[in-house]
């Protein structure tokens, strides 16, 4: 998920969120210019349960 919706979605500042991502508090992909939060990431800070796992 891109920074900008998951930071509104959540209530946090971009800057806010950004800046968790480089001290390392949320996992994050940068693939060229933009960054992504994993979509475990985003599920944990939106308060969802984590996907289940098929035996």
């Amino acid at each position: 998920m891109r920074v900008a919706p998951l930071a509104e979605a959540i209530g946090m500042s971009r800057g806010g969120l950004y800046g968790a991502i480089e001290s390392g508090d949320v996992e994050a992909v940068k693939i060229g210019r933009a960054v992504f939060v994993p979509a475990h990431v985003a599920r944990r800070l939106l308060g969802m349960k984590p996907d289940a796992i098929a035996a």
